[in-house]
């Protein structure tokens, strides 16, 4: 895991990892085999193993498909790759610079103000 100036990511390769074996996990909690998900997606088997050993990048689309087949949701299928609470991506003083705004008639921010009549 890296840090930005938004916060902690995940590499591209740790991401492609996590997903793939999250993909894994509800492959085998539902009994099925790469070449049900081969078929599903319209690929070979190989491209199949090499997404699943998280060597090429599952594609959103094919996410969803999955996702869809499975009967679940994107978040479930995803599990703890987008679950997961990482920390707020602002750490430029954001907050600070939306007040120092209020005092030039911007509302402060989370103060819900009411539109003028």
């Amino acid at each position: 895991m890296t840090t930005t100036a938004h916060g902690p990511q995940l590499s591209e390769q740790a991401a492609n990892l996590q997903v793939s074996g999250e993909i894994r996990a509800w492959l085998g909690r539902r009994g099925l085999r790469q070449a049900w998900l081969a078929d599903l997606l319209g690929v070979g088997q190989s491209a199949v193993s090499k997404r699943l050993r998280g060597v090429l990048p599952f594609t959103v689309p094919e996410l969803f498909t999955i996702a869809a087949a499975l009967d679940i949701s994107l978040g479930e299928l995803l599990g703890d790759v987008v679950n997961e609470k990482l920390p707020h991506p602002r750490t430029d003083g954001g907050a600070e610079v939306i007040y120092q705004e209020a005092s030039n008639g911007w509302a402060p921010w989370g103060s819900n103000p009411r539109p003028a009549d």
